[in-house]
């Protein structure tokens, strides 16, 4: 029987088992909604090591554990764009998803304070998402405000820029 997952921030260590994540849900979940030739284009980024480096450290990351596996991973870059969610196919449907949205959320928030006792800001938490996570994301209260179109190895992958607008702080 698999234990029950915990989340912590992620670790450059993490980054092999992060990968395996990130090619595996777009391998299966994904495969619903993007062809093969898609999938294939999509998850060659797994490969470019300089973004994921850059990504490691520019962005807070945190991981989703069970039994010492990683099983999901999201990422905040600039303190409001959620720039990875990845949760592997074998643990979808267990609120893995939302634990570490909720985790980042926390994050976004308490930064979002320190910054309104400088100045007062209007506030948005902002993502560019796929086809498959779009459902999630509205649940959570974001609105498409673009198609985007992006070309990768010769496919065009079609993804959303949505956008959860917390009004004025």
């Amino acid at each position: 029987m698999e234990g029950q997952y915990h989340i912590r921030s992620a670790t450059k260590a993490d980054l092999p088992a992060m990968l395996e994540v990130f090619v595996q849900a777009i391998e299966q979940t994904a495969a619903k909604d993007y062809s093969q030739a898609q999938r294939d284009a999509w998850s060659a980024s797994a490969k470019n090591s300089e973004r994921w480096e850059r990504a490691m450290n520019n962005q807070e990351f945190w991981v989703a554990v069970i039994d010492g596996k990683i099983v999901g991973f999201i990422s905040l870059e600039n303190k409001n764009y959620v720039d990875f969610l990845y949760v592997h196919p074998r643990y979808t449907r267990r609120g893995i998803a939302q634990a570490l949205y909720d985790t980042l959320l926390a994050t976004f928030f308490v930064e979002l304070r320190r910054r309104t006792y400088a100045q007062p800001t209007s506030s948005e938490l902002c993502s560019d998402v796929s086809h498959t996570a779009r459902p999630f994301f509205e649940k959570q209260g974001f609105e498409v405000i673009r198609e985007n179109k992006n070309e990768r190895n010769e496919e065009v992958l079609v993804n959303f820029r949505m956008v959860l607008r917390l009004g004025d702080v």
